[in-house]
């Protein structure tokens, strides 16, 4: 049978002052998210031209908008566009602004996420646990520029952090079905189809839940299967959701997420963009994660050492929380790195959806890794000795989160300092239009070889336009 999954206990400290630790959390988000450049083109011609055509009737479009090919669905930049039109009418009439305050919007949110699954972190591993999940996420690089980039596979993060935090916290059948929902919202509203791998685990969890949950073979079968039409049900209302959208911006009945896994399921699609090797991952994640990315590798031969020793130092969680929620959780990260590690294309921004886990099982080494240090107490103790044994690895614990936040800040301040000309130059090429006697007239802002730099067409003063030397 199915291990109970029954509610842990609260976690005392994420209790007190909630709702301040929330606060902080996404304000930090939105403030250190203005110094995150943009670090994809695709994100900008892709999403935030897109998002400008939407708001203000111009943009570029790129061939996967072309009403020929249609691999884009408009559902996902709809949230966005309706909140910038509230912007607009609260009198937001500097585009640059608007696209600062739909960026803090994007990174804010993310914050909230981050929160909320360490909340759920702190109710199935323990509260140190999670409040490690919560250090080491607020200072990771990898975080710190995909918390406010317009991407599915950002948004997906999101998801997956809300779907996990749900799921820790409330992992009953009516919690489970609020994170299968949360992952068809992922799988067919944003436009990429291939993060529903990361809730292949929890799908089966809630069937194997449900059929475990009756006396009855019958009864079991009956809740199987409702789990499974209810899941069909709610996809066939989010499909048709995204349908009407798509429809009234081409004009035709299409399903993008099909058209762009079809396009990308063709022999060799991918390679058209490039190829990297094996080892891209594991050095793109280094720099994105440092010393977290050690403590998830080593994360698993820790806990084996410490397996007997496994429910000390809970700090309220539960002591016997269930195995298969466990796995339902951290599964994903296996799930996801199977999908894309063996094809040839790679991208830093494929990694995304999964930056949480990394951050949550490298928070699970550190913590069974500090626990290795027991064996120097392993003969009776007295409370005094037992006392020090707490504080040295106190001790431990903040040290190794401070050399993370320090070597990661360095990242981060390498990010904002090497990358961020780009939209220094066009919010100065911007002010320099709308101050000069031309402004009234067109402009065209020529670009050549650095096409891929253009911050879009936010910071360009409306009247302008970007054109482009035949090289």
């Amino acid at each position: 049978t199915m291990p109970s999954s029954g509610a842990c206990k609260p976690s005392s400290t994420f209790g007190h002052n909630k709702v301040l630790l929330l606060i902080l959390t996404c304000t930090l988000r939105s403030i250190i998210t203005h110094y995150s450049p943009l670090m994809d083109c695709d994100e900008v011609y892709n999403y935030w031209e897109p998002l400008h055509f939407m708001l203000f009737g111009t943009g570029l479009q790129t061939w996967e908008y072309s009403p020929e090919f249609r691999l884009r669905t408009f559902a996902y930049l709809t949230p966005l566009a309706k909140l910038g039109d509230i912007l607009k009418l609260f009198g937001v009439r500097d585009k640059i602004l608007l696209f600062t305050i739909l960026r803090s919007i994007l990174a804010g949110f993310t914050g909230y996420c981050e929160f909320y699954f360490a909340q759920g972190v702190s109710k199935v591993w323990g509260e140190t646990i999670g409040w490690s999940t919560l250090l080491l996420s607020l200072c990771s690089p990898g975080m710190f520029h995909s918390s406010g980039a317009l991407l599915p596979s950002a948004t997906a993060m999101q998801l997956v952090l809300l779907s996990t935090g749900n799921l820790c916290q409330d992992p009953q059948a009516d919690g489970v079905s609020r994170s299968i929902f949360i992952g068809l919202i992922a799988t067919l509203a944003i436009g990429w189809p291939f993060c529903a791998v990361c809730w292949i685990p929890i799908g089966l969890y809630a069937v194997l839940q449900a059929f475990c949950s009756g006396d009855d073979p019958s009864n079991r079968f009956k809740n199987a299967t409702f789990v499974l039409l209810r899941t069909a049900l709610h996809a066939t209302i989010i499909q048709l959701i995204v349908c009407i959208i798509d429809y009234q911006w081409y004009q035709a009945l299409t399903v993008p997420s099909l058209n762009i896994f079809m396009y990308n399921a063709a022999a060799g699609g991918d390679e058209l963009y490039g190829i990297e090797p094996a080892s891209y991952y594991l050095k793109n994640l280094a720099l994105n994660f440092n010393f977290t990315l050690g403590l998830a590798l080593a994360a698993p031969f820790a806990v084996l050492v410490n397996k007997r020793k496994q429910d000390d130092d809970n700090n309220g969680a539960s002591s016997t929380p269930s195995f298969w929620l466990r796995l339902a959780v951290i599964s994903p990260l296996l799930l996801w790195f199977l999908l894309i590690g063996p094809r040839p294309h790679k991208e830093e921004r494929f990694v995304f959806p999964v930056y949480p886990l990394i951050v949550l099982v490298g928070a699970i080494g550190l913590e069974n890794m500090i626990r290795l240090t027991d064996a120097l107490w392993d003969k009776p103790v007295s409370s005094s000795s037992r006392g020090g044994k707490r504080q040295i690895q106190k001790w431990l614990r903040a040290t190794a989160l401070i050399v993370c936040a320090m070597f990661s800040s360095l990242r981060m301040l390498a990010l904002f300092h090497f990358y961020s000309a780009p939209v220094q130059l066009y919010t100065a090429l911007n002010e320099e239009i709308l101050s000069s006697s031309s402004s009234t007239r067109s402009t065209n802002v020529c670009v050549g070889g650095d096409w891929h730099r253009f911050p879009s067409s936010f910071f360009l003063p409306k009247g302008s336009n970007l054109a482009f030397f035949a090289l």
